[in-house]
């Protein structure tokens, strides 16, 4: 009973690795390289970025593209906050990037972790993934053991939680699941 549409595709979107909704309708991805050399890895050049796709004549193909933020190396995941605000992770750092004057354009970066979030440069396959805001108000990641609250300016580590290397999501109850890399679900 499900059917399968493609909604976007090249040229429009590149290297997608994380997707999120918005309150518009909106695709946000994080546009990245996934499997690198030794090389590049550790030269971590800031070739990726966040873009925004957008259906604007209604006809449930995404056809508009924006660059909310460029420049980045390598980030691993995202989290829409609130119009204007998301946060993305980029290790080792999580950054609250925001949009200020309204053009979708992030004019804002501000580090909310430093330094503890994965290693700059490792391994993208062990650095941390998912940043999934469940409903009781916890933001889980896969691959960290922190477990983050957002308090309207920043960001409280609650606790921490067992690890995975890919993906979280929860059910309708709030019970997280994560998915490890050589382990079927």
């Amino acid at each position: 009973g499900y059917n399968i549409d493609l909604v976007a595709s090249e040229p429009l979107l590149g290297d997608g690795i994380v997707l999120q909704w918005d309150y518009d309708g909106r695709a946000w991805v994080v546009e990245t390289t996934f499997m690198l050399s030794l090389d590049e890895l550790t030269t971590a050049e800031p070739s990726s970025s966040v873009v925004i796709l957008e259906d604007t004549d209604g006809d449930g193909v995404l056809d508009n593209r924006k660059v909310f933020a460029e420049g980045l190396v390598l980030p691993r995941s995202l989290l829409i906050l609130e119009p204007g605000k998301v946060l993305l992770g980029e290790s080792p750092n999580i950054w609250l990037l925001e949009d200020t004057d309204g053009d979708d354009v992030a004019d804002s970066k501000t580090a909310l972790v430093e330094g503890v979030y994965g290693a700059k440069g490792g391994s993208i396959e062990h650095n941390p993934n998912g940043m999934f805001w469940n409903i009781d108000n916890r933001i889980y990641n896969a691959y960290l053991d922190e477990v983050y609250e957002w308090n309207g300016t920043g960001l409280e580590v609650v606790r921490g939680i067992s690890i995975s290397q890919w993906g979280v999501t929860a059910d309708d109850a709030g019970r997280i699941y994560r998915q490890g890399n050589s382990v079927a679900p």
